[in-house]
């Protein structure tokens, strides 16, 4: 009798399912609940791929599975006729015995034999016989974890981190676009019936979208209906439950049943679909959940699609070399009406030809199914006999080969004509700096001369650059003693109405050119002067798209205040070109790193090698000598093997965490302290795994909350290779740093439009009445009937707002900026008032100013009150600052927050910034009712108690050093 197939028998179970609709990911799933993943308890790994499912679908809610020994071994015993599960796992790697030269064991300091880890070049298959922790007597109960984050804030993180665009243009349905467009097309939000539906929907499009040749380059199949659009759809569908279900968003899986007839013929003709449809549902879910282990999954297949495209050009290329020519060099020579004397000799020709058929058709005999590499072959022979000559020689070339020579100089003038033809064709296109990649993906070509990005023809592709009108018509009003001075800054009359026209294709070529002015400073300067040259442009920018804001309003303008309007524009880039040029910029000199071993740093520190913080690495000083014996040529470091444990350490180290011996490959989460942490704190932290081919990720919270991640290689990184890998890092992070305050800017002329357009609330208003507060010339933003609070900075600026719905809830805008920014409730000029107090939120801010009759500084939460403290104290080093904080008693009582937050927030912005701080003490019985801040106390008690409560509870912390704050 044959021995079962352990693959045959779950692919057959797993039909079965699928027909009747059960399998694991046709299971309906509910909101806010989390789905704990198969896992051995005993080794704390997580069974992946068709493990996970194959396990996951036997019917059991307990996700603990172990071997029998592993149950025993926990004093657990298997129940009296329960059955195993069968489960396949792969081993990429072995421990091989090391001998010397001589062939003797290689044995360690304590005579042990030593072992070296070596990857298989194919993986040995093993089999373990699992069960489930409800069929084990004398095990705990599994307690399930609560939910500890916001599904729909992850969710809403993971997409901006995947960064394919979303397009809600949609009325019924949902796709992912491939190819060069790359973008996810989604009805909008409102269309679905929660949240939870919304993004549930659109991570599953964002699986699709790994398949793209950027990322996991997988075939998608060409069109619906096909078996490769129905196996990309089972692959996709089993990532999305395993994505959903793990966020808490529920899974639906109704919208795919019209595929579970094709996923069943694909999976009868070959059972190993199933199992690699599995493998790839975890590929895509660990790039979905995890983007820094999906870039390093993509390199092979990147590179390998770059290596086709390479091949693909090459062959056009030489195609259309030979279609300018006209035809081939020396057939263009055969005529009969060229004299004998100036065609090729019979002997060269038949020496060249002979030559060049040799080489293609050795080629094409050892490459028989490649179409373009061949044609190097040509190409070289090509340019030789022909480019080289005509460069180099063209009035030789002309007598040796007059035809081909004339056809060629036709075929040139005709491209030239054509081009002429194409240039008087082209259509200008209005792209942002920024955007200029994705502009040039999408077949933009880029103008030398009139520094603008164009198409000829086709604009399907680039139609949200096109300019959508000339300019922006404004309306404005002019008195009779004004016509003259209105015509000559170029107003225009039409039926009695003037009006002025803002080019917006010229104003977006002057944004581009500023943001290459500071490209190029930025390049050319020292790094410490990079924040003021980016806080230089910020300004300017916003500057003048908040003095272009006017024509937003649907009202004439009158001449004067346009008039005024361009006078600042025109100042303000003005004093930018002045300030440019009057710029101290030290020249940014090239530094010379070194390859210093961590126990010559003592000895090259003496010899005058300085440490790079930045780039984490030693270099030597222009004019210091000594350090020859570290340069790179000097200190070639042959690579080393290192088993995965070594390496993942070195991992960990080298995104700047600290590390006591090697890491836990346990597959758990492990905090620990960074390079430049306090005592105490652990800012950093990493999990590791040695199943498969050994892998792990690292946080460096400092660095942003994403994780890095890391796959064993095998090798450890020569110093050199370490360096450049720590310049990549800061690269990346510049990147990050420019998108974001791109970003930021975008959303700042948003902002401002916003507010100057808004009309004043009024006092009816629900938030405002629930509150008892006035509005303080607090905004309304009429489409959504929620209270606008504008969001400045120190200098005045407004950069983004926050919307208070009539039920409470806030929202900034996205993408916007909000670290240092506040609300001004009442009047104050921050520069020169003596006594400033700083308060969380809206409500809390009016009560103290209706009840102080004072300005108040609005910082929006706890989490901002030391930054803006720091604004301030860097525009005003005099004021005495009082930071009056929320008192979150509720917080204090919670297990895993054990403190009062809103008390803790400001008692450390008034310590960094030499002020006082204060919170509302509340009885026993307002502790009760949820009494928490000033507004509450109003309320309850009245203005009389909020000033009581005002009085600082302690005296002011030491005074500080204030003139570090000037140029904060």
């Amino acid at each position: 009798m044959a021995k079962p197939n352990f693959r045959q028998n779950v692919a057959e179970e797993m039909l079965k399912l699928i027909a009747q609709g059960t399998a694991p990911w046709q299971k309906p799933w509910d909101p806010n609940k989390v789905r704990s993943t198969s896992f051995n308890p005993t080794s704390e790994k997580t069974y992946r791929g068709m493990n996970s499912f194959w396990l996951e679908m036997q019917g059991y809610s307990d996700p603990r599975w172990m071997t029998y020994k592993q149950a025993a071994a926990m004093g657990a015993q298997v129940k009296k006729g329960e059955k195993s599960t069968q489960i396949e796992y792969w081993q990429w790697t072995k421990q091989k015995p090391m001998f010397d030269e001589a062939g003797n064991p290689q044995l360690d300091n304590e005579g042990k034999q030593q072992y070296q880890t070596v990857r298989l070049q194919r993986p040995n298959t093993f089999r373990a016989n699992v069960f489930n922790a409800e069929q084990i007597d004398g095990l705990p109960p599994f307690e399930q974890p609560p939910l500890a984050f916001d599904p729909v804030e992850k969710a809403e993180a993971i997409l901006d981190d995947i960064g394919v665009p979303i397009i809600h243009d949609q009325a019924d349905r949902c796709f992912y676009q491939g190819g060069s467009t790359d973008e996810i097309h989604m009805v909008p939000k409102e269309g679905f019936e929660n949240a939870y539906n919304y993004y549930a929907v659109a991570l599953h499009e964002a699986g699709h979208s790994t398949g793209h040749e950027s990322r996991l380059n997988r075939d998608m199949g060409d069109f619906f209906g096909s078996e490769k659009y129905a196996i990309e759809e089972l692959r996709a569908e089993m990532a999305s439950y395993m994505i959903t279900t793990e966020l808490g968003l529920g899974h639906n899986p109704e919208r795919h049943a019209p595929y579970i007839k094709s996923w069943m013929k694909a999976i009868e003709n070959d059972k190993n679909i199933l199992f690699q449809a599995a493998r790839d549902a975890e590929l895509i879910t660990e790039w979905v959940l995890n983007k820094e282990k999906g870039l390093e999954m993509a390199k092979v297949a990147t590179l390998s699609k770059e290596a086709q495209s390479m091949q693909k050009e090459e062959g056009k290329s030489f195609f259309q070399k030979m279609a300018d020519a006209g035809k081939s060099l020396f057939g263009a020579n055969q005529d009969n009406q060229v004299p004998e004397e100036t065609n090729v000799s019979k002997d060269e020709f038949t020496e060249d030809f002979e030559a060049w058929k040799k080489s293609t058709e050795e080629f094409m005999r050892q490459n028989p199914t490649v179409e373009f590499d061949y044609l190097q072959a040509e190409a070289d022979w090509w340019k030789q006999r022909v480019e080289d000559p005509l460069a180099n020689d063209p009035e030789g070339f002309e007598q040796q080969y007059p035809i081909a020579y004339q056809r060629i100089m036709e075929d040139q003038a005709a491209r030239k004509a054509e081009r002429e033809r194409n240039q008087e064709e082209r259509i200008y296109l209005d792209v942002h700096y920024m955007e200029r990649k994705k502009a040039k993906a999408a077949g933009a070509q880029w103008d030398k001369e009139a520094k603008q990005w164009y198409v000829v023809g086709d604009t399907s592709r680039v139609s949200q650059w096109l300019p959508k009108e000339q300019g922006i018509q404004i309306s404005v009003t002019v008195g009779p003693d004004e016509i003259d001075m209105a015509k000559e800054i170029g107003l225009q009359e039409g039926n009695g109405q003037w009006r002025y026209t803002l080019d917006s294709r010229a104003a977006n070529k002057e944004r581009n050119y500023y943001q290459e002015e500071r490209e190029s400073l930025l390049q050319n300067s020292d790094p410490k002067d990079h924040k003021e040259i980016n806080n230089l442009f910020d300004r300017a920018e916003i500057n003048r798209a908040q003095a272009m804001s006017f024509p937003i309003s649907k009202q004439p303008v009158s001449f004067e205040t346009l008039n005024d309007t361009l006078a600042s524009i025109a100042d303000s880039e003005a004093a930018l070109h002045t300030t440019i040029d009057q710029l101290s910029i030290v020249p940014k000199q090239e530094r010379q790193y070194l390859n210093v071993p961590y126990d010559d740093r003592h000895e090259a520190k003496k010899a005058g090698a300085k440490w790079d913080r930045k780039v984490k690495s030693w270099y030597a000083p222009e004019g210091v000598e000594g350090l020859d014996k570290w340069k790179p040529e000097n200190t070639f470091t042959p690579r080393t093997e290192l088993n995965p444990m070594e390496e993942f350490k070195q991992a960990i180290e080298d995104r700047g965490l600290v590390l006591d011996g090697l890491p836990k490959m346990d597959g758990e989460w492990h905090r620990v302290p960074t390079i430049d942490d306090k005592k105490g704190r652990k800012s950093g932290a990493y999990r590791g795994y040695l199943d498969g081919v050994p892998a792990g990720a690292i946080k460096n919270f400092k660095d942003g909350d994403h994780a890095h991640t890391w796959v064993a290689t095998g090798s450890q990184m020569t110093e050199e290779e370490r360096i450049e890998y720590r310049r990549e890092i800061e690269l990346r992070k510049e990147e990050r740093a420019e998108q974001k305050r791109v970003k930021e800017k975008e959303v700042a002329k948003t902002a401002y439009g916003r507010i100057v357009n808004a009309k004043p609330a009024m006092p009816g208003h629900p938030y405002l009445q629930k509150k008892g507060i006035t509005p303080n010339g607090l905004k309304l933003h009429e489409k959504s009937n929620s209270i606008l609070v504008s969001m400045q900075d120190a200098e005045g600026f407004i950069w983004s707002t926050q919307a208070i719905s009539e039920a409470g809830d806030k929202l900034f805008l996205k993408d916007s900026r909000k670290e240092g920014l506040f609300h001004i409730m009442g009047q104050a000029d921050l520069k020169v008032e003596k006594e400033i107090t700083i308060c969380e939120g809206v409500a809390t801010g009016a009560s103290i100013h209706e009840a102080t009759q004072k300005p108040v500084i609005i910082a929006f939460d706890s989490g901002n009150l030391e930054p803006v403290a720091k604004a301030i104290r860097a525009v005003n080093p005099e004021a005495n600052i009082l930071v009056a904080g929320d008192n979150d008693h509720k917080l204090a009582r919670k297990p895993t927050q054990k403190k009062n937050i809103g008390i803790v927030k400001a008692k450390e912005a008034a310590a960094v910034v030499g002020g006082e701080y204060t919170f509302p003490s509340f009885t026993k019985e307002q502790k009760e009712k949820g009494l928490t801040d000033y507004n509450d106390l109003a309320q309850d008690k009245g203005y009389a108690a909020v000033v009581k409560a005002l009085k600082p509870k302690k005296e002011k912390q030491k005074q500080m050093d204030l003139a570090k704050w000037i140029s904060f």
